[in-house]
């Protein structure tokens, strides 16, 4: 029910976290009041959009003690972060509405990212339970939705109410997913027996022949978190069974399957040490392969984001499996793919590892006769003043072109190489080697 006065609630409720986004600690002072006005609201019954709204100011709240100066600020955070999750998850069991349950799901997961490690090994054992029981109820009611789209007298826009309910469900998972690797992160030994339920039950259910993408994808989240936070120490029976999921699925026709388990090989590269040696050359010619697989009915958005986590791991076989791989020959092929723009979170990554590369070892990025100085310059120009670049970079970037102004024959030939730039890629590098 949508009237004036829920309007101007959930307008509150927006500026509410606006307030604290911006004062951060500064609003401690007023954390408590306004938890007793927000809470209430995770709960309200006539306006799914408040309580969406609510449950998602409820982490920045988290946030702002965090970021205050009280001497008690972690057993603070702690003791709210347990009082919302308990709110949460009583207005999540009798919601109705799958995309509500996301934005409850996934505020559960921020408070759990804000707060860090606050709970006890049953605290987490609860909690484990509660998640499965959240992904039984959505697998129940994607059962119910086939069963109704079969019956006699249903109506084609009743079928395509149906679809898209599924799809949210699908959608639940994958936030389900990401709570999961939440908890992995943050409290680690104490998921190990959430962690092998996953594995003994989940897995044997998902891994299908016959399974569908976004279900696939569901999966190979939790094993990417597995392997990245709780890795072969802590799993070391299911490690095997985790990695040959991981190459199972690397060249798999849907784009989303494919992304999630070659970012699970990069994850591989960097935890397995030298574990990695008995798979990597399985898994730079799966990389290669899913980098020449073609574009199918995704978007060219999906499909960007796909090829970046493929370069993304490929960046990461370079840094971390060194000795193990052909280093000249993937260094080149993973430069002649940078820059990463649509996925800044790898791509903060691996633009700092060029700039490591071109400050430490800048024969292997730059190859005989600095033939790939252009394509050097390009992916900085690019990415310099975008998210996909962090401070550290742009000081590497300021460093190697403060040491090109000391040469002359290298400050020649960068010079000749801006012609070739876009006018967006040399007016970024030339602000930063005017500020040197």
């Amino acid at each position: 029910i949508n009237t004036s006065y829920t309007q101007d609630a959930e307008v509150a409720i927006h500026m509410i976290s606006i307030f604290i986004e911006e004062l951060q600690g500064l609003y401690i002072d007023f954390i408590e009041p306004t938890a007793k006005l927000i809470i209430p609201m995770v709960n309200f019954l006539t306006n799914e959009n408040i309580r969406k709204a609510a449950a998602k100011a409820l982490p920045d709240l988290i946030e702002c003690v965090k970021q205050s100066s009280s001497p008690k600020k972690d057993e603070i955070a702690g003791t709210m972060a347990r009082m919302f999750i308990k709110e949460v998850w009583e207005a999540l069991h009798t919601e109705h509405d799958p995309d509500v349950i996301i934005d409850q799901i996934l505020a559960v997961k921020e408070i759990i990212d804000r707060s860090g490690r606050f709970l006890g090994q049953n605290e987490i054992e609860e909690l484990a339970i509660k998640i499965l029981q959240s992904l039984q109820e959505s697998n129940q009611r994607k059962l119910d939705n086939e069963v109704s789209k079969v019956a006699e007298d249903v109506e084609e826009e009743e079928i395509d109410i149906l679809d898209k309910d599924t799809c949210l469900e699908n959608d639940l998972h994958i936030a389900i997913a990401e709570l999961c690797g939440s908890l992995f992160k943050t409290h680690k030994e104490l998921t190990i027996p959430f962690a092998k339920i996953i594995f003994k039950e989940i897995f044997a259910k998902v891994f299908q022949p016959q399974q569908t993408g976004l279900m696939l994808k569901f999966g190979l989240f939790l094993v990417d978190d597995m392997i990245e936070h709780l890795g072969c120490e802590l799993l070391p029976e299911e490690w095997p069974a985790l990695t040959q999921t991981l190459l199972q699925y690397a060249n798999h026709s849907h784009n989303a399957v494919r992304q999630a388990a070659c970012y699970g090989i990069g994850v591989l590269a960097t935890k397995a040490g030298g574990n990695f040696s008995a798979i990597i050359d399985q898994s730079k010619a799966l990389l290669l392969q899913a980098l020449n697989m073609k574009k199918l009915e995704e978007t060219d958005t999906e499909y960007q984001y796909c090829q970046e986590n493929i370069i993304s791991a490929i960046g990461k076989l370079i840094q971390y499996q060194p000795d193990k791989i052909n280093l000249i020959e993937m260094t080149q092929l993973w430069l002649n793919n940078l820059p990463i723009t649509r996925d800044w979170q790898e791509g903060i990554i691996q633009h700092r590892l060029l700039k490591d590369i071109l400050l430490n070892k800048p024969e292997l990025v730059l190859n005989n006769g600095n033939q790939n100085l252009t394509q050097v310059l390009k992916i900085f120009g690019e990415v310099i003043n975008s998210q996909s670049c962090d401070e550290e970079t742009i000081q590497g970037v300021k460093q190697f072109l403060l040491h090109v102004s000391q040469n002359e024959e290298l400050k020649n030939q960068v010079q000749s190489k801006f012609g070739e730039l876009t006018q967006k890629q040399r007016d970024n590098l030339e602000k930063l080697y005017v500020s040197n």
